[in-house]
């Protein structure tokens, strides 16, 4: 039985999560991600801002008044997606340390979770027109 992985995956976790940020085509939207709210379950609160447009200016009255508003769109998760990996020190020793948790993860991140983030992204991210 593994003693300490809570520790172990915490650390393995935050260096994937940085893999996929800069390996992945849509990388550059993480920076974005920062300002949506989750709380647990299924649901997600993306920050909707509005502005009101240009106004005429008037040397008496100087500028129209304008008004900003910032509302939370709910949105619910639909992808629930995984996979679990079964190693023991056997498997690590008999490749001559060549599969490891991190190399398995590693390449799992690499080849499977970041094209699968980038093709979900690119394909429901609303198109601007």
């Amino acid at each position: 039985m593994a003693i300490n992985t809570l520790a172990t995956a915490t650390n393995f976790q935050k260096a994937l999560d940085v893999l996929a940020v800069r390996e992945a085509v849509t990388g550059w939207m993480e920076a974005n991600a920062g300002q949506v709210k989750y709380t647990g379950g299924a649901e997600v609160k993306i920050p909707k801002m509005s502005v009101q447009g240009l106004g005429d200016y008037d040397r008496d009255n100087g500028y129209l008044m304008g008004s900003a508003t910032l509302e939370y769109e709910t949105k619910k998760m639909t992808q629930d997606r995984g996979r679990k990996f079964q190693l023991d020190s056997m498997d690590v020793d008999e490749t001559n340390f060549v599969t490891t948790a991190s190399s398995v993860m590693g390449e799992f991140q690499r080849t499977k979770v970041i094209p699968e983030i980038d093709v979900w992204l690119y394909d429901v991210t609303p198109q601007e027109e």
